[in-house]
């Protein structure tokens, strides 16, 4: 893995400055969001692919042979768990070096894998608070579990951003939602409508085990990219909130 000890600017000169204090101040829109989130993915690809090629593809690879060996359902379910595991990990690490890059921290990737790795017991923790309440949601009725899955949006970020684990991360990531409801289920929408369309597109050539680990390849380059665009939209909530916060407590 590459040492990616001087990171380098998704916007050059005062650009940098000028994107880190408009997360900070004004709320971002719906394009500048997806704009300014290529932007960053566009530079921090070089990461993104070590964490597709080095967790990812891996992880497929292993999966589809354990499916071909291992016929005893349960035994299914038990493999499953470090598999979904090691997947949030590469999910959380996207969040984390991004969070890093906006703030122009260093984000090492080897550095970053170890701070995520360090979570480990929040991680299975909240994966089990988020698994039971939104399958629970969805069993009675779709719709509240719709309604519950947006409000989750910023599970991931909280946890490796705001040190926030189980019902707690989905608390904080509520509260954030909140008043927002509308404009995170839409871009949600835009940026993951996309993912479903290649996953059947190549659903379809999902035969083999190479072929399955490129498809999952595919999808996780898709899925990170609006990974990166809700990270900058909750850390751009996220600082207004604790502005709104501060002003509010100066005037008392």
């Amino acid at each position: 893995m590459a040492n990616e000890t001087s990171p380098s600017h998704a916007f050059d000169g005062k650009d940098v400055v000028e994107m880190n204090s408009l997360h900070r101040v004004n709320e971002l829109g719906i394009v500048e969001l997806i704009k300014n989130g290529f932007e960053i993915y566009r530079k921090l690809i070089w990461s993104i692919m070590q964490i597709i090629v080095f967790i990812i593809i891996p992880i497929s690879i292993i999966e589809t042979l354990l499916d071909s060996l291992v016929q005893n359902q349960w035994l299914s379910i038990i493999y499953s768990f470090p598999i979904t595991f090691l997947r949030a990990v590469g999910i959380l690490s996207v969040v984390l070096i991004v969070a890093k890059y906006i703030n122009n921290d260093n984000y090492e990737l080897k550095g970053v894998l170890f701070e995520v790795l360090k979570k480990w017991k929040t991680i299975i923790i909240t994966g089990i608070c988020l698994t039971l309440v939104l399958g629970l949601l969805f069993v009675l009725l779709i719709i509240p579990g719709v309604i519950a899955l947006v409000y989750c949006t910023f599970v991931h970020q909280s946890i490796i951003l705001r040190n926030r684990s189980g019902f707690d991360a989905m608390e904080y990531s509520k509260n954030l939602v909140s008043g927002h409801w509308w404009k995170v289920f839409f871009i949600t929408l835009i940026l993951y409508v996309p993912e479903i369309g290649v996953y059947k597109i190549l659903s379809s050539f999902n035969e083999g085990m190479l072929m399955g680990a490129l498809n999952q390849g595919i999808q996780s380059f898709i899925n990170y990219y609006g990974i990166t665009v809700l990270t900058l939209f909750f850390l751009n909530l996220d600082s207004i909130k604790e502005t709104k916060e501060v002003t509010k407590s100066e005037e008392l």
